[in-house]
């Protein structure tokens, strides 16, 4: 096990590398000049020549990616091109909002699912699972932020129970952190929720007809042992690896739902920095949510190894 991880992080920091070097070179494709869009219309070429000599953009486009990459191996992610503001401390204030709104929406998400799915696989057929998958489909066709809208005009304007805009840290209490979320959070998760109930229910229904789970019913065992001690732990496999993929999708939706709730996290950062072709913030977001998605991949095949005990890396 030990040989694998070094390995998978051999290969982990080779991805990371590529997708970071990919980023670099495509981010400046779009069209536009970041010095001229900080300038404004009246500039002169004599500014935009200072201040491009000041940023490193008049250098040959190998050498600044020669040196982005050697401040990055040092830890420095450089500075915002628009705002001065380091890019690890825009990534410090963002990150925080963006991995509260994808925890919450991930715990709602597996709080439906998990007895959605296995009530619908238990009642095969019946009015409840007709119920739960008509619930299902209707998760996965709702976009995130039109559903974000309609929780803000119910919850928020109408019944006055949550706000509807901003965040608010944990530091300041965790009712008031989590009363900013709930609604970002469900409008994110019940998505998530969708995609994780029909695979639930369709693992549960494969492995319920099992030789081993008829001979765990023919020991004796209670219904609800049999469930989530055989039946439900082995299904777990393509379930989890479901939830991994999927939260690709919560971390991406959260730059609609962010600007939905007006909460200043990752993706709206990432969105700003785009349209102000502030190169160092692009690539030190992009770089970050590689390390994060492969990262959870290892974490994931690892995983594996306790929810099946057949499965074994060499």
């Amino acid at each position: 096990m030990t040989q694998y991880i070094i390995r998978r992080l051999i290969h982990a920091a080779f991805i990371i590398w590529g997708c970071a070097t990919i980023v670099f070179f495509l981010i400046r494709l779009i069209p536009g000049d970041p010095v001229i869009q900080m300038l404004g219309p009246e500039y002169t070429p004599e500014a935009a020549d200072a201040l491009n000599r000041k940023l490193g953009l008049n250098e040959p486009l190998y050498i600044q990616y020669v040196k982005w990459f050697g401040n990055v191996a040092r830890g420095d992610l450089g500075d915002s091109i628009a705002t001065g503001e380091t890019v690890v401390g825009a990534i410090k204030t963002g990150l925080p909002k963006t991995l509260s709104i994808t925890l919450v929406a991930f715990v709602i998400g597996l709080l439906i699912a998990l007895p959605a799915g296995i009530a619908s696989a238990l009642r095969r057929n019946s009015p409840l699972d007709y119920a739960a998958s008509l619930g299902s489909f209707v998760g996965v066709s709702m976009p995130s932020f039109w559903l974000g809208i309609i929780l803000i005009l119910l919850f928020a304007v109408r019944l006055q129970w949550l706000p509807a805009i901003g965040y608010t840290p944990m530091s300041d209490g965790l009712w008031e952190w989590l009363k900013h979320l709930l609604l970002p959070g469900l409008a994110l998760g019940s998505g998530y929720a969708a995609i994780l109930m029909r695979f639930i229910r369709a693992g549960l229904l494969e492995v319920m007809g099992s030789d081993y789970v008829r001979t765990a019913r023919s020991k004796g065992l209670g219904e609800r042992a049999v469930i989530v001690r055989h039946a439900l732990r082995n299904s777990l496999v393509p379930v989890v690896t479901v939830a991994a993929l999927q939260l690709a999708g919560l971390i991406s939706g959260a730059v609609i739902t962010e600007t939905v709730f007006s909460i200043r996290g990752m993706g709206r950062i990432l969105v700003g920095a785009i349209f102000d072709k502030d190169y160092p913030i692009v690539q030190g977001v992009i770089l970050l949510v590689a390390v994060i998605f492969v990262l959870t991949n290892l974490l994931v095949d690892i995983l594996y190894t306790f929810l099946d005990p057949r499965i074994r890396y060499g």
